[in-house]
């Protein structure tokens, strides 16, 4: 395993909480409660949400499923069949394989061929084979690993024939004809050019990407895409955990982190919050909220292991996550993260690692048509009023529902426990509004806004990894 990976982020060596005095122990949060200053044109305003409106519940209860787990890999076809592949869990790397429908249930594929791999990216392509890009895992239990264990290989399910297959090239040259190696990344398939796409993350030497890629599956080939930019440029380089494609020619990403600069120098933890859409027919990308490649406090609260997803109509949802800093609240001069963020402090091996992590409990969906972000915390359901950290999320086309699994929770003992829990949230029929009524209901077109009076960070005073 990599001396600086996966085993420095939350995992399960970063799982007891310290006891903090009463003024710092945030009660559970309400989350985000209308943190927008509003933005004009593009960027849009931040609404919330109203009554009335679809709730998470927990779907698929049963015997039979997957163990708990975190930094997994979660895809879904077309017909509703989930498949999550990977992660950490009790066990520490993992490499088993499951598929869950509402007929059967979930049910233990095989997989001779994948190795353990924490942080793998899993996607579903038009006939619903499922293929597998990325992640880190122990030179001793596989192969198509950097010296430091990021996983370039890929490989493919064929639902079919129940088999693995693994489409690594033998003259793949990772950084040159194959991309290289990495974890925190994006892996994504678009229906309208038959092509996965791979964006950014962190590599190896534990520098971070910003390089794109393409892979014709029908040719089998690995091309690097030439990224253009508007007039706010380009993502910069940044570890990421995933990217959606919204199933109208883009491609969005949201936020991430640095861990190194342009010249790959060390420099402390900083998150963004930016809000961007790639078109896959121009190769350009736009930055459609926020300050671009940096943190907007207008904006929802930067974060990391969050879910995310696009549904039919091409808007994009995140859910709950972390966000790490070392004072309290993060980010604010004021005292707002009181409603919307837990304080959690991990230890490592009982020795404090100095950031102070926010556990978050919030739900926001970018609407496209309306260019700005909603609110929908008030729907969370049973997740209301709960830390959550899901890494993944996925939007069900034929039951018009997203879909989240496992994940990290803390339970009443002060620990952080991997969730086995499989949960859903309704999404609204075609051609009305995210909840089914007005962004606001007491005065509808306008945005509730409360203002921010932190200044705006050139960097987060953060030391080490997360």
């Amino acid at each position: 395993m990599p001396a600086t990976g996966p085993l420095e982020k939350i995992r399960a060596a970063m799982v007891r909480r310290r006891t903090l005095p009463a003024h710092v122990c945030r009660r559970l949060l309400v989350v985000f409660v209308l943190l927008g200053a509003g933005l004009a044109g593009a960027g849009g305003d931040v609404r919330s949400a109203v009554g009335g409106a679809p709730r998470w519940m927990r779907i698929g209860v049963g015997a039979r499923r997957p163990p708990g787990r975190a930094q997994f890999g979660m895809a879904i076809d077309g017909t509703g069949s989930l498949y999550v592949y990977g992660g950490h869990g009790d066990a520490g790397f993992l490499a088993d394989f499951w598929r869950y429908d509402t007929a059967h249930g979930w049910k233990q594929l095989a997989n001779p061929v994948v190795p353990p791999l924490v942080e793998p990216h899993l996607a579903a392509d038009a006939a619903g084979n499922i293929f597998e890009f990325g992640g880190v895992g122990d030179q001793q239990q596989g192969a198509h690993l950097s010296p430091d264990g990021h996983s370039y290989g890929l490989y493919e399910y064929v639902p079919a024939t129940g088999m693995w297959l693994d489409l690594t090239r033998g003259d793949a040259q990772p950084g040159l004809s194959w991309p290289q190696g990495r974890e925190d990344h994006g892996f994504a398939y678009d229906r309208g050019t038959g092509m996965f796409y791979l964006f950014a993350g962190e590599g190896q030497g534990n520098l971070t990407l910003n390089d794109m890629w393409g892979y014709d599956e029908r040719a089998g080939n690995w091309t690097q895409v030439a990224q253009r930019g508007s007039g706010s440029g380009l993502p910069d380089a940044r570890e990421i955990y995933n990217i959606s494609t919204d199933g109208q020619g883009g491609i969005y990403l949201f936020g991430g982190a640095y861990l190194s600069d342009a010249k790959h120098r060390r420099v402390p933890w900083t998150y963004t919050n930016d809000l961007w859409r790639f078109d896959i027919g121009s190769s350009t990308w736009h930055a459609l909220a926020g300050t671009p490649n940096a943190y907007d406090p207008s904006m929802p609260m930067p974060r990391h292991y969050y879910g995310q997803a696009c549904d039919g109509q091409g808007n994009f949802y995140i859910l709950g996550g972390y966000v790490s800093d070392v004072k309290d609240p993060p980010y604010f001069s004021d005292d707002a993260s009181q409603d919307y963020a837990q304080l959690e402090v991990f230890r490592t091996s009982d020795v404090p690692t100095g950031n102070l992590f926010f556990a978050l409990a919030d739900f926001w969906q970018y609407n496209a048509a309306q260019r700005q972000w909603i609110d929908l915390s008030g729907n969370l359901g049973e997740l209301h009023g709960k830390p959550f950290i899901p890494y993944a999320m996925v939007a069900d086309p034929a039951g018009s529902r997203l879909i989240t699994f496992g994940g990290y929770y803390p339970d009443g003992n002060d620990l952080l426990q991997a969730s086995a829990e499989l949960r859903a949230y309704p999404l609204p029929a075609m051609g009305i509004g995210p909840t089914g009524g007005t962004p606001n209901a007491a005065t509808p077109g306008a945005a509730a806004r409360v203002p921010v009076s932190a200044p705006f960070p050139t960097t987060t005073p953060l030391q080490g990894r997360r």
